[in-house]
């Protein structure tokens, strides 16, 4: 597994490569962002202020359960009002956007070489961020992979299942293909059992960048 330090190095690999599928989540934008958009959301609709999202961000940083945490702190500690909170968090529509220097790279490997996406999560969550991050118009919409979408979260990273179907619909062989991912335990696991290579973006505002192997 080879290690980078910024996901646009990616493109110096271009010519042992036919074929690129990045992770989502902490590798195509922090998810840190989208907690702290959700948490937004939930202020918003709420009516809370400002000092709100800050005990939620504080708690999640702390690794607590950020509404189970806070919800009870301000009066609203029921169950209903948790399961609210979670629901606004969500369904949200985030406020994201796609850092210049990795629209970028996407654009140029896209000049001479297949790019696509595999990621986790709930669907519609997962189509939000797309969204917003203006990825269904970088890419095509078929090479776009939500885990879930191909029959539920067993077909979730490790399963090979999404990496053999962008294999087929590319007609590349899998010694042609990269994955670049920032978890090592769940990220390369396939790849490799595959026989495809494998970039692990050290970021370190991702949830797992300091996760070992």
């Amino acid at each position: 597994m080879q290690e980078i330090q910024r996901i646009t190095e990616a493109g110096r690999f271009g010519e042992d490569y036919r074929g690129f599928i990045f992770d989502l989540d902490d590798t195509l934008y922090n998810e840190k962002d989208y907690v702290r958009s959700g948490y937004h959301a939930v202020a918003v609709h709420f009516r809370q202020d400002a000092s709100f999202e800050k005990k939620l961000w504080d708690a999640f940083l702390e690794g607590k359960s950020a509404f189970n945490h806070v919800l009870p702190e301000v009066g609203m500690g029921s169950e209903e009002m948790i399961r609210e909170a979670v629901a606004v968090y969500r369904e949200h529509d985030p406020e994201l956007s796609l850092a210049e220097d990795v629209r970028d790279m996407l654009l140029d490997l896209r000049k001479s070489h297949k790019v696509g996406i595999i990621t986790d999560g709930r669907p519609e969550g997962q189509k939000k961020k797309i969204r917003a991050l203006g990825l269904d118009r970088i890419l095509e919409p078929e090479d776009i992979v939500i885990t879930d979408l191909l029959g539920g979260i067993e077909y979730r990273k490790p399963n090979p299942k999404a990496y053999q179907l962008l294999q087929q619909r590319w007609n590349t062989e899998y010694s042609e293909m990269v994955y670049i991912g920032d978890n090592p335990a769940k990220d390369f696991l396939a790849p490799e059992a595959l026989g495809m290579g494998s970039i692990r973006l050290m970021n370190k505002e991702g949830l797992y960048w300091d996760r070992k192997v």
